[in-house]
């Protein structure tokens, strides 16, 4: 984490998504890479760790709890080989659209957005390929 980093909570994360804690600080980060619903969040499970301030067993998990609320997509991709996990954060509609316009979330497998700009001041997590 470079010093001087931020991440932004929104007011909708904790009042529609009703998020806290480790969830709502990993939601918010994954969000701030992903909003424009085209670039991805790539960094590592270490850079998830450092902002949350635990283990890598805590953080898969809180990412996870994401990914099965619906507000988290993962895929992975092969890069240089080595399959490596991408993200991209939902959001899913509310009563008031006006007020908060949100992307659909719908829980499974879906495709990864169309172009996943990568930000190179991330590194990608490396895990093994299932």
């Amino acid at each position: 984490m470079k010093k001087g980093s931020y991440l932004t909570i929104q007011d909708w994360m904790v009042t529609d998504l009703h998020l806290k804690g480790n969830e709502l600080l990993a939601y918010a980060l994954i969000y701030g890479f992903s909003q424009d619903e085209q670039s991805c969040f790539y960094g590592s499970y270490q850079y998830v760790m450092e902002w949350l301030s635990v283990d890598k067993t805590t953080a898969v998990r809180v990412l996870r709890n994401l990914e099965n609320k619906g507000l988290l997509r993962k895929w992975q991709e092969s890069v240089n080989g080595v399959m490596v996990n991408r993200y991209t954060a939902l959001r899913p509609e509310v009563k008031n659209t006006e007020q908060h316009p949100r992307q659909n979330a719908t829980p499974g497998k879906l495709p990864p957005p169309a172009e996943c700009r990568q930000d190179p001041r991330q590194n990608a997590a490396k895990t093994p390929g299932k």
